[in-house]
């Protein structure tokens, strides 16, 4: 299963524990994940961390969608796949897992073929017809 989140998103958000706009999220450049919804942490996935990168300018689209800019990781290696996660950031090392991407809009792994630099520019499938988000915008994250 491609793009999805995990399942303790949902039990996140009703407890009051997950706040979009206000916590620390971030897009973490992983290797060798596989998705289980059941996962919680990043520590949990056996995944190898490549880097991390901040997703700034996050607001709640309608809907429920996260919204919020692209993620840009620097210095990436070309020609491997990625895969990247949205977490939550709590600062004790191992960031809870919200949504596992692993390919791109046309179903073709997650890598960098010409600079090293490597953009994600979340979603705009199934975004609401007539929505209008503040910009700059490409997209959202994961569905809250």
């Amino acid at each position: 299963m491609s793009n999805q989140n995990y399942d303790q998103v949902d039990t996140l958000v009703a407890e009051g524990s997950l706040k979009w706009e206000q916590d620390q999220i971030v897009a973490l450049l992983v290797q060798n994940a596989t998705f289980n919804r059941a996962h919680k942490t990043l520590g949990e996935l056996g995944a190898k961390y490549v880097t991390s990168a901040p997703i700034n300018g996050r607001w709640i689209g309608e809907g429920g969608m996260g919204m919020g800019q692209p993620a840009v990781f620097q210095k990436v290696n070309l020609g491997e796949e990625f895969q990247v996660l949205v977490a939550k950031d709590e600062g004790r090392g191992d960031p809870l897992v919200l949504a596992f991407l692993d390919v791109d809009n046309e179903g073709n792994p997650i890598t960098v073929v010409r600079t090293g630099s490597l953009i994600i520019r979340p979603s705009q499938e199934n975004m609401p017809s007539g929505t209008v988000e503040p910009p700059p915008t490409t997209g959202f994250w994961l569905k809250l």
